[in-house]
Parts: structure tokens; C-alpha cells; sequence
């Protein structure tokens, strides 16, 4: 069999493992080959979340390189963005962080900003 090219985005680079998730919505660390773990879960959580907020996906590139870049470099793309509250965008922006040692993950931080985004009118 042919081996795949690397802009494939279900495949990581060493080829010997797939990773499982629709592309746009797995973590930078799985598109590298790292094992999966809590935060690359919330990541994903990110993905659907600003999608939800901005109706359309965070990373909506083909291949793995172009959505590695994309993740690397983020920044929303939708026109309510600036305008909205500093919790959804802090939320959004720290799950969505690329360095899993960075991301979001502490649940208690979370219910917080969920919270005070339940209670902005």
C-alpha cells in the first residue's frame, strides 16, 4: 500500500498510529503523534464551542500542515468576536491554547467562565 501524504489530516507523522476525530477538531498534540490525554479533550471541546459562538469552524483547513498552522497562529474569524464578553473569549481563546501545557483544563476554572456567560444578558 501507498503511504499517506503528510497533509492527510486523520494520519500522524510517524505513520504507525492513526488518529481518531474529525479533522479541524483534534488537538495539535494528536496531529503530531502525542498520546491523547484530558486536554486534548478540552481542545476539542474549544473547537465546538467557538463553532457554536461563531457558526462556523476555528480550523477549517485541509491537511494536516495547514490546520497545524492555523492552530499555531489562531485567531477567531467571525464578525461578533470583538464584541463579545471578555469570559466567552477567554473560555474559547484558553481551550483552544495550542501547548496542551497552556490549555484550559481546570473544571472549576471553566464552570466560572460558564457561569458568568449564563448570567450576561
Amino acid at each position: 500500500t501507498s503511504q499517506p501524504s503528510p497533509d492527510d489530516p486523520l494520519k500522524v507523522r510517524n505513520w504507525n498510529k492513526t488518529v481518531c476525530g474529525s479533522a479541524g477538531y483534534v488537538a495539535p498534540e494528536r496531529l503530531c503523534g502525542q498520546p491523547a490525554d484530558y486536554r486534548s479533550d478540552y481542545f476539542s471541546l474549544g473547537c465546538v464551542g467557538l463553532e457554536m459562538f461563531c457558526g462556523s469552524k476555528a480550523f477549517p483547513a485541509t491537511g494536516t500542515n495547514s490546520i497545524l498552522a492555523s492552530m499555531k497562529d489562531f485567531q477567531p474569524n467571525c464578525i461578533d468576536w470583538e464584541q463579545a464578553p471578555d469570559s466567552i473569549r477567554e473560555l474559547l481563546l484558553r481551550l483552544l491554547e495550542y501547548d496542551k501545557d497552556e490549555r484550559l483544563c481546570d473544571f472549576e476554572t471553566i464552570r466560572q467562565l460558564v457561569c458568568k456567560i449564563s448570567q450576561i444578558h
